[in-house]
């Protein structure tokens, strides 16, 4: 029976390390930044800003969805994969004729390894003169 046991155990402890070579690489995201401050703008100006992100893997990541937390807010992102060691951009805009302080959330979901990432915008737009 000990030497069944002791069989079980080595074929298991000579597996193991073969499984765990063989599992599934999963994609890493890593954004340059994950908040912009527009400060101060006037009534209409240009408030878009990409968010630069590298995939940091050796698989292909996919951004699967980029939601804004209103629609005052919208993202553009590539649909196609970003390859291992590449680049992309979330292009953000906000709605520069809603007066006032804003802080915007943008929610980047992915085949990654964190699966969501939450980008911000914020800022403040001032009434036309």
């Amino acid at each position: 029976m000990k030497g069944f046991i002791a069989a079980i155990v080595l074929v298991l402890c000579t597996l193991a390390p073969v499984a765990y070579a063989q599992a599934p690489q999963v994609p890493t995201i890593e954004f340059k930044t994950i908040e912009h401050n527009f400060e101060k703008q006037e009534y209409k100006a240009n408030t878009t800003y990409s968010f630069e992100f590298k995939n940091t893997s050796k698989v292909p990541l996919i951004l699967t969805s980029v939601s804004a937390s209103c629609g005052c807010t919208t993202p553009e992102w590539p649909r196609e994969p970003i390859l291992p060691g590449k680049t992309g951009k979330i292009k953000v805009t906000y709605n520069s004729q809603i007066i006032g302080a804003f802080t915007k959330l943008i929610y980047v979901y992915s085949n990654a390894s964190t699966n969501m990432v939450t980008l911000t915008i914020k800022g403040e737009i001032l009434p036309p003169k």
